[in-house]
């Protein structure tokens, strides 16, 4: 909790005010005087800046003496004095003296006393989270700053007994989510564009929740970032997994690396400044200073459309991105850069709050919203449960719904049976263990009569996010060795008729169907992966029956080259003997329709999104539809199914996207993330 340090008013003590002098030089008809006096009477701001005298004299000459080093001239005029002041490092106020004289009266003297301020605890004042038990949040730095919930699955909040606040726990996965973030617009706040643009400091403290290394991406706990704008990230494989501190100034991004790279499930305080006057960039971890770069230049903003701050995930167009996985405990901003004394005594607030010893510690906590049977069964994920530990379930609408479950316990997660008379709603779970509670979040719940029957899981462009290369023979083989129903590639064909396995319509700045096979067949994708052919695809699909291929043909050019690859991929799968394998998906409707001439048994899905189910069945094609598309039309699943035909979605990667397809009863989920849809499916 931040306390607010008192307001203080020391004025400056002036020793002398005046000075007349008299002379024995009989051409002097009027004594010489000097007036030297500050243009504020404040004191001194801990963290430093600038103090300014006004001096009137008729002598010809006036010089000072400073008696402290923390004082240094900036500028100097026959009226004035400008002295720089630096930050105070102690944990006490400091007091020095500046003495003003006449070279022709050496005897003559003025002496002013400044006193500076010791550190108090800064105050945020553009943004301080408080995040709330009803998922929501306020920004209690600013009435004019708002911050909107983006309530979803992949977000909850839960009470922190150690640190006394609610911290908000994010359980993404992939690039990009619609929901499950929190957000702060201020492309029309002038007032906090001018404050951060000038300098500014960001403070966050948050627990990442999943392994490291992250092999090819970053992930964001607090940011405004695209192509401009400031902010946090863990780093990615190239950047050590690191915490780093990320504003764009001048002509780019200043990458201020920490080199700490995050372990999981442990809280850390990370501080961010950048001090436009100096010219620096600054992280702190812990308290400690890990990283200075210098900068040079004015800040850039974001894209228009990106002027919002996440947390949670980063600012794009469409939404958030390289979203966080842990959780969030502090988010704030300051309109100035705060002094090393200062981020210690924010450090000094929270570093010897430790977990009560003898207090419930459940960690990788997940609660998943899905349709329950009365006296079914229901998981809860998490690291530290103890035989005897029960679980209360407390509706966040209805407080006489009050649920205790026994709880069948393993490593991992605890298992509950859902009572007779459980109602639908929205429930905060908590674990009881002896007289002590702890609060594990929530999420919704929704009683059925019959649960929905489990999707089948494909992965998408092979199992790639393990690092093996998209559309590669290597990513084929860990799709079959994790047991999927199938893996699914991009099919383009060459000006010479040969098919290759790449999503984009070119590679190496070759455009494939411009291009001959001779000219593609040694590019090298990564770890020592070819560009593969559909003919390589298919002898690694013989390998594994199980596992179906389930081919993407790419919409050419012109509506010849689209006829030249489904008549060539018809012929290759026939030739291979495993075409009851192997399944087709289109997002040209002239492609499937061919397929479909050329082998009507075949199995052939619809990806545009824009033909309604009963336009689909009267052309004999299955639903394979981006996940936005079947979120707006719900109804379209049932309707397909009842038509005899399955329905796909695509691309599903964070848990709280998974259960939300599973729950819809769809027929198959295409993922980047196999491995967890297949776990969340067995567990749902």
């Amino acid at each position: 909790m931040q306390k607010v340090a008192p307001v203080v008013d020391i004025l400056f003590i002036i020793l002398l005010i005046c000075m007349s002098f008299s002379c024995s030089n009989k051409d002097v008809e009027a004594p010489l005087t000097l007036f030297a006096t500050p243009t504020t009477l404040s004191e001194l701001p801990a963290q430093g800046g600038e103090v300014t005298f006004a001096v009137t004299t008729n002598a010809p000459k006036w010089e000072y003496t400073l008696s402290s080093d923390w004082l240094t001239e900036k500028a100097q005029t026959d009226t004035s004095l400008i002295l720089k002041v630096s930050a105070n490092p102690t944990d006490n106020q400091r007091i020095t003296t500046i003495t003003f004289g006449l070279s022709s009266l050496p005897n003559a003297k003025q002496s002013i006393l400044l006193s500076q301020a010791k550190a108090q605890m800064p105050k945020a004042d553009l943004i301080d989270l408080v995040f709330k038990t009803d998922g929501t949040a306020d920004n209690i730095a600013s009435e004019s700053i708002k911050v909107t919930t983006l309530k979803g699955d992949g977000l909850c909040t839960a009470y922190n007994t150690t640190y006394n606040r609610h911290i908000a726990r994010f359980k993404h996965t992939g690039t990009t989510i619609s929901s499950g973030y929190y957000k702060i617009d201020y492309s029309s706040n002038q007032k906090l564009k001018e404050a951060i643009a000038d300098g500014h400091t960001m403070e966050t403290f948050c627990l990442l929740e999943t392994d490291t290394p992250l092999p090819d991406q970053e992930i964001k706990m607090f940011s405004t970032h695209e192509g401009g704008g400031t902010g946090f990230l863990v780093g990615n494989h190239a950047r050590n997994n690191s915490f780093v501190f990320l504003p764009h100034i001048g002509s780019g991004y200043v990458w201020t690396n920490s080199g700490v790279s995050p372990e999981k499930g442990r809280y850390y305080h990370i501080v961010g400044v950048w001090n436009k006057e100096e010219g620096k960039a600054f992280i702190y971890v812990d308290g400690v200073l890990k990283a200075t770069e210098n900068t040079q230049g004015n800040f850039n903003f974001p894209a228009a459309t990106c002027q919002w701050f996440g947390i949670g995930a980063d600012a794009s167009p469409g939404g958030g991105e390289t979203p966080w996985q842990g959780e969030v405990a502090i988010a704030r901003l300051y309109d100035r850069p705060l002094i090393a004394k200062e981020i210690e005594l924010l450090w000094n607030e929270l570093k010897d709050l430790q977990p009560e010893l003898n207090g419930i510690h459940i960690t990788e906590i997940s609660l998943t919203p899905k349709q329950v049977l009365q006296e079914g069964e229901y998981i809860i994920r998490g690291k530290g449960f103890k035989s005897g530990d029960k679980i209360k379930l407390e509706s966040t609408s209805c407080a006489e719904n009050i649920y205790i479950c026994d709880g069948h316990i393993t490593e991992n997660h605890v298992t509950i049976t859902i009572p007779k008379g459980f109602t639908s709603g929205e429930y905060r779970f908590f674990v009881v263990r002896d007289e002590k509670e702890m609060d594990l979040g929530f999420t919704t719940l929704k009683v059925v009569n019959k649960l929905p029957k489990k999707p089948k899981v494909i992965a998408h462009r092979g199992y790639w996010t393990t690092g093996s290369p998209q559309n590669s023979v290597a990513a084929l083989k860990k799709a079959q060795e994790i047991g999927v129903y199938g893996a699914e590639f991009d099919l383009w064909i060459t000006k010479d008729g040969k098919i290759v396995i790449n999503h984009d319509d070119s590679i190496n700045n070759l455009k494939i169907e411009e291009a001959t096979f001779n000219q593609l067949k040694d590019i090298a994708l990564r770890k020592g992966e070819m560009l593969s052919t559909l003919e390589d695809f298919l002898e690694q699909g013989k390998k594994d029956p199980s596992t179906r291929l389930i081919l993407e043909i790419k919409t050419h050019k012109n509506a010849a080259n689209n006829h030249r690859i489904v008549t060539e991929t018809q012929k290759l799968v026939q030739a291979s003997g495993i075409a009851d394998q192997v399944e087709y998906i289109a997002f040209n409707i002239e492609i499937c329709k061919k397929m479909l001439e050329l082998q009507p048994d075949a199995t052939v899905a619809y990806l545009g999104g824009a033909c309604p189910p009963q336009q689909l069945n009267e052309l004999g094609l299955h639903m394979d539809y981006y996940i936005e598309t079947i979120r707006a039309n719900k109804s379209w699943v049932a309707q397909m199914q009842d038509l005899g035909k399955t329905v796909n979605v695509w691309t599903v990667n964070t848990p709280g996207e998974l259960a939300e397809m599973i729950e819809l009863g769809v027929d198959f989920i295409t993922t980047d993330y196999p491995e967890l849809a297949t776990l969340l499916i067995k567990n749902h």
